[in-house]
């Protein structure tokens, strides 16, 4: 079925197993994957070995489900490797059959998914959390009240963010010490929310508001069954289901005043990227509350908001790099180019900051593409094509609901589109398109062309330029071509990092 020099050389898993599940055969590729070589494991039950003991039961089912399917099945279920370490296998099945249609083995490939998971769920992190930190930052702009913020603030982590719960407690001080509850968000508000917790909780650090309290640091229990936090609060926490929380102290200076408390149902949350943006949070709501309570000026605020549009967007960008180099350095050279452009058009600050910000992240939408289509060294198939032409929408989509001071998001949804409505995905035609857009389009252009790809090598500006010249005003921008054209003829432009 497969030439030698494939099993050879086949960076995915083809593994051979008995109709009891024994191995018969795997290529080399599983060997250097698993740390397990083919002789040692050879006739033994490749799920007692490979499977995680939590899923023995319900992927052996579902093993045995597949011996009897006429149909190739796919599935994607985790295994464990030689170090105990656990990663995710997408497999696709199939079985054979003797002359009287008797299964005779079984044959799966396999495709190790874990770095794509795990970089959607870092992604999908990062948004969740930076919708929180927009919402935050908005709030604490214009609210005129403490409250008005702590209840917005609550209010954006259960609605923006998609937890299940949160909620602030402000240590108070008098002849005795106690956390005192503000405001919460959720359901249940009545189940978690004491009026009060004294000084002796606080020493004993029943709860995780007040562990994070006493020790004046971040408390994260990513799986609660397994915390420091006592008994009688993991038995309240998982009667209600949740998985996850964090408490996050609230400082003036260096000293402590409340806590915010946030509660989920998903153990991968909270991972690194979810964490420094929720540590901004923390410390933009408590710069609100105590702006407001002193009366500062807004201004600070701006810059600390600018600060952290920019950290979120790097944020994005290093998470695309990791799995795609080629579409990070494609997108810092883009976001060059196109405010270069945006400068040379006489834009405002305001647009130029924009397109700056969306062509960063303009091919955002291709996390969600496999990696061995946008590396594929041959010429797509029209099915594989289409599965790129995806990554416009499906970049606005995660960026939609984010709350940006520029509309970012339908940047990244427009910068396929061209004039004469032969783009995609929607097909507009010339003031249908944003001139953000445009601009970002002819940049794109000259950078993908001007530079190499796992397809094919650089076909050089001199080629770039010829092809935007003969787009003008037929499928690019006329101006943004005139522009770019100028800052390569005249301005002598240069990419940075080329």
């Amino acid at each position: 079925m497969f030439s030698d020099n494939l099993l050879q050389t086949a960076n995915v898993i083809i593994l051979k197993l008995s109709t009891e599940g024994k191995i018969i055969y795997f290529n080399p590729y599983p060997e250097r994957l698993t740390g397990y070589l083919l002789d040692e494991v050879k006739g033994k039950d490749w799920f007692e070995i490979f499977t995680p003991k939590y899923a023995y039961k319900s992927i052996k089912k579902e093993f045995q489900k597949t011996l009897h399917d006429i149909n190739i099945q796919g599935n994607i279920n985790p295994i464990v490797i030689k170090n105990n370490d656990e990663l995710l296998i997408e497999w696709h099945n199939t079985n054979f059959k003797d002359e009287l249609g008797d299964v005779t083995s079984f044959l799966s490939i396999g495709m190790d998914i874990t770095k794509l998971k795990n970089s959607e769920i870092a992604l999908k992190g990062a948004v969740r959390a930076y919708k929180i930190l927009s919402a935050v930052n908005l709030s604490v702009s214009r609210a005129k009240s403490e409250n008005t913020i702590l209840q917005e603030v609550v209010d954006a982590i259960v609605t923006q963010g998609e937890y299940s719960f949160a909620s602030v407690y402000y240590i108070k001080n008098s002849a005795k010490k106690y956390l005192s509850y503000k405001v919460s968000s959720g359901i249940d508000k009545s189940f978690f929310c004491e009026k009060e917790i004294s000084i002796e909780d606080i020493k004993n650090a029943t709860s995780p508001s007040v562990k994070a309290i006493n020790t004046s640091t971040i408390l994260i229990c990513k799986d609660i069954n397994e915390s420091c936090i006592s008994k009688e609060w993991k038995d309240k926490l998982v009667s209600k289901n949740y998985i996850s929380t964090i408490s996050l102290p609230l400082f003036d200076k260096n000293r402590v005043f409340g806590v915010l408390n946030i509660y989920s149902r998903y153990k991968e949350n909270f991972n690194q990227e979810e964490l420094k943006l929720l540590e901004d949070v923390a410390e933009d709501f408590a710069y609100g509350i105590l702006a407001l309570r002193n009366s500062i000026e807004h201004e600070k605020h701006a810059l600390e908001l600018r600060k952290s549009l920019e950290q979120y967007i790097q944020t994005i960008a290093m998470t695309l790099e990791s799995r795609d180099p080629y579409t990070a350095g494609h997108q810092r050279r883009v976001s060059e180019l196109a405010v270069a452009i945006a400068k040379e058009l006489k834009l405002t600050s305001e647009q130029i900051d924009g397109i700056h910000f969306a062509s960063i992240i303009h091919d955002l939408g291709k996390i969600r593409i496999p990696a061995e289509i946008l590396s594929k060294p041959g010429k797509l198939s029209d099915i594989e094509f289409k599965l790129i032409q995806i990554h416009a929408q499906a970049g606005y989509d995660i960026i939609k609901d984010v709350q940006f001071p520029w509309p970012i998001a339908d940047m990244i949804l427009q910068h396929h589109e061209k004039i004469d409505g032969s783009g995609y995905p929607q097909g507009l035609k010339g003031n249908q398109i944003m001139l953000e857009a445009k601009i970002i389009t002819v940049a794109d252009i000259v950078e993908a062309m001007s530079s190499h790809r796992p397809y094919r090598a650089a076909l050089g500006i001199d080629i770039a330029i010829k092809e935007i010249q003969r787009g003008r005003g037929i499928q690019y921008d006329e101006d943004a071509v005139d522009a770019c054209i100028k800052l390569f003829k005249e301005r002598k432009f240069k990419f940075m990092d080329k």
